[in-house]
C-alpha cells in the first residue's frame, strides 16, 4: 500500500498548487522512511524543506532518518535547527533529549529536555515514551524518587 501511495503522490506532484508541495514532498519522505529507503526519503524532505524551511516537522524526521544513518551531527543540527522555528515542538525535544541520555550519557541536560515537553496535549506514546526516558535518566543520576513517580505514571496509564 506504501509503495502505491508514493506511486500515487509522485504522479500527481506536477498538478499540484505549489503550496501543496511541502507537505507533499513530506508525506513521500514518510513513506519512503517507513519502507526504509532512507536515500529518497531524505530526497524528500529535503525537497519540501527548500520549499518551506520553517517545518519542525520535516526537520524532525529528517534529522530521524540522519540518525539511523549514523550522522549523528547533522541529525543534530536539524533537531537544534527546528527548536529554533518552535522552540517547544516536542517530538524534536523528545529526540534531542534521547541524543543526550543514549549518545553523549548527559543525563542532566537530558532530563532538563523531556521536563520542558508540556504533556497537557500530548498523545498517550509521547507521554509514555518521555516518562520512561526521564525515568531511565534518573536512575542514572541516582534520582529514584523522581523515576519511580514516572515509572509509576506510566504503569497507571496503561492501566487505565
Amino acid at each position: 500500500h506504501v509503495r502505491r501511495a508514493i506511486a500515487f503522490w509522485t504522479g500527481s506532484i506536477a498538478s499540484l498548487p505549489k503550496e501543496y508541495l511541502p507537505v507533499m514532498h513530506y508525506n513521500i519522505g514518510n513513506a519512503f522512511n517507513v519502507l526504509g529507503d532512507l536515500a529518497n526519503a531524505i530526497e524528500q524532505y529535503q525537497s519540501s524543506l527548500d520549499l518551506l524551511a520553517e517545518s519542525p516537522e520535516c526537520l524532525k524526521n529528517y534529522a530521524s532518518v540522519l540518525f539511523q544513518l549514523g550522522r549523528k551531527p547533522e541529525g543534530v543540527l536539524l533537531l537544534e535547527r527546528a527548536l529554533e522555528i518552535n522552540p517547544r515542538h516536542p517530538q524534536s525535544l523528545l529526540s534531542l533529549a534521547i541524543f543526550n541520555i543514549q549518545e553523549l550519557q548527559d543525563f542532566e541536560h537530558g532530563v532538563e529536555l523531556l521536563s520542558s515537553i508540556s504533556l497537557i496535549y500530548a498523545p498517550p506514546r509521547l507521554s509514555r515514551l518521555l516518562r520512561q526516558w526521564r525515568a531511565f535518566a534518573n536512575i542514572k543520576l541516582k534520582k529514584f524518587q523522581e523515576a519511580i513517580l514516572d515509572l509509576e505514571e506510566v504503569v497507571t496509564k496503561e492501566s487505565d
